[in-house]
């Protein structure tokens, strides 16, 4: 699908979560490596793309 057809965006920071929303059918948009304070992540940006409601995944078990 194409950028254009993203309905909502979600952006973290922890890949239990960015792996629950994919399996949910998030789409994967984009990934960047950062380095804050020291610290290494990475940060996930994942979109809804499909028609009706985004799946919801409980943020809270991560």
């Amino acid at each position: 699908m194409a950028i254009e057809d993203t309905k909502k965006l979600k952006v973290t920071t922890t890949l239990h979560y960015a792996n629950a929303l994919l399996d949910a059918g998030w789409t994967l948009i984009g990934s960047q490596d950062l380095v804050i304070e020291g610290d290494a992540l990475t940060r996930y940006t994942l979109g809804w793309q499909k028609d009706g409601e985004p799946a919801h995944v409980d943020q809270t078990q991560w």
